[in-house]
């Protein structure tokens, strides 16, 4: 069998289509920035890289979460990091501390921990070395980890490419535009270059504990580099990583990549500080990988509508709860929809109908003269040809039912048929929960118990979506900035986009509601001093905050 599939994984390699490699459900909002942040200070700040520098900082890790959970609970072994006493006078000693003072540097760190809640709000229970801190400056940074046996080596958990996927995305928006691509290189540079106090005590606690806090600016790919693209150049200097992995996007030519790239800079040449900022750039982030995954299902099923409609009353016009909810049904039926279509492609790949009857001979014949004792095992062919090969048992007994149904046209169809079916769970399972961590995460989705989904504004996303849609500017009249809304990210809020996006002459709710909720978004941004009134008639979007030296004139020559 030929197909392109990856072995063993059929719905990773639906989604891989789709999206790229690759995006998961376990990881969280942040954690896209944050690997986003370590991928573009691990290339020296600059897009278009070919691979990018990590940092483990595994005894400064060890310093800072001492106590915490080591992995796996196992008979007679200690299940907590421990920091050795001999090095903890070595950091008194070095750093001339007492042990007063060590401790409380141990607890400031500890306290910029990022915590990670699952959806029910409960905290995760993670081990130390798939901790985060609060990137307060770039030495901050580092890389997930894993203990395997008696080493710790990169791991790709919760950093799981997305973050990379996101440096792609920026990195073809910005190729046409090289202006742009240098204000947010310089601007990404600048915020994770702040709080120089925090970068000397954790590059002296690091010295001490003999490796690095800062990455290593190093034209050599070396052991611990990531590949970001495997160029023809890439491969003549480095032809034995030609089988490596790296992150792909199906797509490098994408409109939406452009307006991803505007909306970041946007967002980075206001003068705000990591603290307030982090927020923002988490839910814009996730914002805009929200929107990329909608769009790229929207190619697959073009008869969708891709509208977001806006919830800004918090559920108390039952009107506008229901459309906002039906809009994120909608969301996820087409990129069920997308998955499906693709899934039956991909079935025709790896099993077309002109070969079917000769390949189910094929794999029945081989079972029948397997030796293994158990049933499912002889037949290791059948599912690594169908890239099945990594299933669950169970699943694994489905498909051989379907392979010895009486007939060759039966077992056809019982194959496809059972294919269809646990594919589709797996991305009931996997890919819709990257929609609804990404939602969730980003602040723009409400989620409760018995409650069906629907679209909000959290204050941090419709902060940033200001920052985006100004541009620069000082100010913009409210019913602009709505239909800015509208017109970049298919945002519905009030009468003019109802009316507009097709969902008033649809639903044919009274034109009061959208008013209502458009009322209430104007409140909205008033309560977070986004807007000025003047009177019922005249508001206008201000941005609060003075751009970087240099960043507000960039921005209104660039959108101007």
């Amino acid at each position: 069998m030929d197909g392109k599939t990856k072995k063993g994984v059929f719905s990773s390699s639906v989604s891989e289509h789709i999206w790229g490699h690759r995006f998961q459900s376990g990881q969280r909002g942040v954690e896209y920035v944050l690997e986003f942040l370590n991928v573009v200070a691990g290339t020296g700040y600059k897009f278009d890289e070919e691979y990018y520098q990590r940092k483990k900082m595994v005894n400064f890790r060890q310093f800072v979460f001492e106590g915490q959970k080591d992995g796996a609970s196992k008979k007679d072994v200690s299940n907590f990091v421990e920091f050795s006493e001999a090095n903890k006078e070595k950091l008194k000693n070095e750093l001339n501390m007492t042990k007063t003072d060590l401790e409380d540097v141990q607890t400031f760190f500890r306290n910029l921990k990022i915590e990670h809640l699952s959806a029910e709000g409960k905290q995760a229970n993670r081990s130390w070395f798939a901790e985060t801190l609060f990137p307060l400056n770039e030495a901050l940074l580092f890389f997930e980890v894993r203990r395997k046996n008696s080493t710790i080596d990169y791991e790709r958990n919760f950093f799981a490419r997305g973050g990379e996927l996101y440096y792609l995305m920026l990195t073809y928006g910005t190729k046409n535009n090289l202006e742009l691509r240098q204000s947010i290189e310089h601007n990404l540079q600048t915020l994770m270059n702040g709080n120089k106090n925090i970068q000397s005590i954790v590059e002296n606690i690091c010295e001490c504990l003999e490796e690095k806090a800062s990455f290593e600016k190093n034209d050599e790919y070396r052991k611990g580099s990531a590949i970001l693209q495997k160029t023809e150049d890439f491969l003549k200097k480095y032809p034995e990583l030609k089988s490596r992995e790296e992150p792909t996007l199906p797509l490098k030519e994408k409109t939406m990549y452009a307006m991803m790239a505007e909306d970041l800079n946007a967002l980075l040449s206001a003068n705000i500080d990591i603290h307030e900022i982090m927020n923002m750039l988490t839910s814009l982030v996730c914002f805009h990988i929200y929107l990329y995954m909608l769009d790229q299902a929207a190619l697959k099923v073009p008869e969708s509508d891709t509208t977001i409609f806006v919830d800004c009353l918090d559920g108390q016009n039952s009107h506008i709860k229901l459309l906002a909810q039906n809009s994120f049904k909608d969301s996820e039926r087409l990129v069920k929809e997308c998955f499906d279509r693709y899934t039956d492609e991909l079935i025709e790949e790896v099993l077309p109908q002109k070969k079917a009857a000769s390949n189910i001979k094929f794999w029945r014949s081989l079972g029948e003269i397997g030796k293994q004792a158990n049933e499912v095992d002889r037949y290791t062919k059948f599912y690594e040809d169908l890239n099945f090969s990594k299933l669950q048992k169970a699943n694994k007994q489905k498909l051989l039912d379907a392979l010895l149904a009486k007939t060759t046209d039966q077992a056809y169809r019982l194959i496809k048929q059972t294919m269809r079916s646990i594919s589709s769970n797996e991305q009931a399972k996997t890919q819709l929960s990257i929609l609804r961590v990404l939602s969730r995460d980003g602040g723009f989705m409400m989620a409760s118990r018995g409650v069906p989904s629907r679209y909000i504004f959290s204050d941090e996303l419709l902060s940033a979506l200001v920052f985006a849609v100004l541009r620069g500017k000082e100010q913009m009249p409210f019913q602009e900035f709505k239909s800015a809304l509208y017109d970049r990210y298919n945002i519905v809020i009030g009468e003019y986009e109802a009316q507009v996006s097709g969902i008033y002459e649809r639903e044919k709710i009274n034109l009061r509601s959208f008013k209502q909720n458009e009322t209430q978004l104007r409140t909205k941004l008033r309560k977070n001093g986004l807007l000025e009134e003047y009177s019922d008639a005249t508001a206008l979007i201000k941005n609060p905050y003075q751009m970087l030296q240099g960043g507000n004139q960039y921005a209104k020559a660039i959108y101007d």
